[in-house]
């Protein structure tokens, strides 16, 4: 039976996309989907998703714990099964791999945003829930930022990706064009149709406006990934432009 992984890249929309998971438990199982832990995502709260014990281990699949023991279980008896998480971009590989050979038809949902855009609205986040003080502007955290991640490198990123679970399992999706309808495009990408769904979940880990960017620093930062989100556009958006998918 299919795993679904949704690996959560930063300020996509994965909290929202979890609570409706969380909320909706039902009608996946009734579509045959599990979303199993939710936790309080089923009270409508941002979580790091239901895959972060995963995502946190190191050099394979780890059989041996409790919750890994059930979801062998789940999928040797026919059950699809949905995990997400931010914390799968950042997986170890061999994690990765051992999620791959658990079924013959694991399949990947991943949203791309622009890095601009998403540097900005993590900034305002963090700086909201009192990570950093005023003496941290967004000028610092944009020069030495999380967005020396590899999976801020979009096209390296999706490559890595692709190379373990191949393309033709993954859906790659533009956070810009579903950004008003995320639970639908969702769906839409794992074959679910939308009866019996609750698509209002209300809002999820909304982010401050704290500060304003300087319009040279966005354009800077998105001349820096340029080349990559062309490489990217040109692999999995055919026919697009990066203005298309990422907007400015």
């Amino acid at each position: 039976m299919t795993l679904w992984l949704h690996i959560g890249l930063p300020k996509t929309g994965s909290s929202a996309l979890q609570v409706f998971f969380a909320k909706n438990d039902a009608a996946l199982k009734k579509n045959h989907l599990l979303y199993p832990w939710p936790g309080p995502a089923k009270q409508g709260r941002a979580t790091p998703g239901n895959a972060k014990w995963l995502a946190m281990h190191e050099g394979g699949f780890p059989h041996d714990s409790e919750r890994g023991e059930q979801l062998v279980k789940w999928l040797k008896r026919g059950r699809g099964v949905l995990l997400s998480s931010e914390e799968l971009a950042k997986a170890d590989p061999a994690t990765l791999i051992g999620l791959r050979d658990l079924t013959d038809d694991t399949r990947v949902l991943v949203y791309l945003r622009d890095q601009a855009d998403m540097m900005v609205s993590r900034f305002n986040q963090l700086r909201g829930y009192g990570k950093f003080g005023p003496e941290r502007t967004l000028e610092w955290y944009t020069a030495d930022s999380p967005a020396a991640g590899a999976h801020f490198r979009f096209g390296e990123f999706l490559d890595g990706i692709a190379g373990i679970f191949g393309r033709e399992k993954m859906s790659v999706l533009s956070y810009r064009q579903n950004k008003h309808r995320l639970p639908q495009s969702a769906l839409e990408a794992m074959g679910v149709p939308e009866d019996g769904f609750e698509f209002e979940v209300g809002k999820v880990n909304k982010t401050p406006d704290i500060d304003t960017p300087d319009p040279e620093m966005l354009k800077a930062i998105r001349a820096r990934y340029r080349a990559e989100n062309e490489r990217a556009v040109n692999d999995w958006f055919p026919g697009q432009s990066v203005e298309d998918v990422f907007g400015a």
